[in-house]
């Protein structure tokens, strides 16, 4: 689904092919082309990737040949989008798809067994992690081609902005986030970080307890700044910040031990939290990337219970 300008609320097209009635946006590039994916289960089951431009034409992007699924994680500004493509035997492989819809397998480590995109920058570059029989590995795959064991500071690299900065887990539950000239910037025990603005101010979550956690940014410097709940949510996660420092992400609440109800939100710059709500008779939803013209890429529960990506322009 897309949200007008005007307030007016128009479907954002599936392929006619694809049965999958749930689809959900992965990504956002500045001139506003979207990809994502469709399942037949919310979150699980079979992946098929998409891709929508400005004006809501879709395309699909194909898995490599032989595989049967294909799932995006980021898209860059020309077009060009990172993922994995998946076979029958349950093994992704990381690709990139180019701006014509053509896929091509990202550089393989010796070995690997398995390997999986965070995301992509505006220049082409990807990180994402590697496994092989005997361990998994963080790495960056350089728009060359060539792929750079990155483990040494990011063990589970989450993002990565338009200078090279990567930020992601470290081996101790810390978040860091590994500046372009090899410095390395300690976020604090339980830092799960999500993305990088221009400016190095980074936004994730940070865990207090069993099923808490608690949206945060963090400064160029290191320092965590707690992001405020909607009222009557007592949990948050900031997904993604633009370059004028807008965060979106999902605060939500516990129904019960194991029903949690979230809901889509913005953060202005000073902190300010606003609800963005969900589809007509719905209450779940989550925002998951800006740009920066303010246009938010999500998804919205209907109210029939399927998941829609949604588009929230301002």
């Amino acid at each position: 689904m897309r949200w007008s300008p005007d307030g007016t609320i128009t479907a954002l097209p599936i392929p006619a092919d694809i049965p999958h009635p749930h689809s959900t946006p992965v990504d956002i590039n500045e001139s506003g082309s979207i990809t994502g994916f469709t399942s037949d289960v919310p979150g699980i089951g079979v992946y098929r990737a998409l891709r929508w431009a400005p004006d809501g034409t879709v395309t699909e992007l194909e898995p490599l040949p032989g595989d049967t699924q294909a799932n995006p994680r980021g898209i860059a500004e020309d077009g060009t989008v990172a993922g994995y493509s998946q076979g029958p035997t349950g093994v992704r492989r990381a690709v990139k798809w180019a701006p014509d819809g053509t896929v091509t397998r990202l550089a393989p480590l010796p070995g690997e067994t398995d390997s999986l995109p965070s995301l992509v920058n505006d220049n082409g570059t990807v990180v994402g992690r590697v496994s092989t029989n005997n361990r998994q590995y963080a790495v960056r795959w350089n728009r060359d081609g060539t792929v750079t064991d990155i483990t040494a500071h990011v063990a589970s690299p989450s993002a990565i902005n338009g200078a090279g900065a990567v930020s992601g887990w470290g081996r101790d539950r810390h978040g860091f986030r590994l500046d372009p000239d090899g410095t390395a910037v300690d976020l604090g025990l339980d830092a799960d970080t999500r993305a990088i603005g221009t400016d190095g101010t980074t936004v994730g979550c940070y865990y207090h307890g069993p099923h808490q956690k608690t949206a945060a940014k963090w400064a160029p410097d290191g320092t965590a700044t707690a992001l405020e709940h909607l009222p009557g949510d007592t949990n948050g996660w900031a997904f993604d910040i633009n370059d004028a420092g807008t965060a979106v992400g999902r605060t939500s609440r516990f129904l019960n031990v194991s029903s949690e109800v979230g809901q889509a939100a913005k953060w202005a710059p000073d902190g300010t939290v606003t609800a963005l709500g969900a589809l007509p008779g719905a209450t779940r939803s989550g925002a998951y990337h800006i740009n920066s013209a303010g246009t938010v890429a999500g998804s919205s529960h209907t109210s029939s219970g399927e998941e829609h990506a949604v588009v929230w322009r301002p």
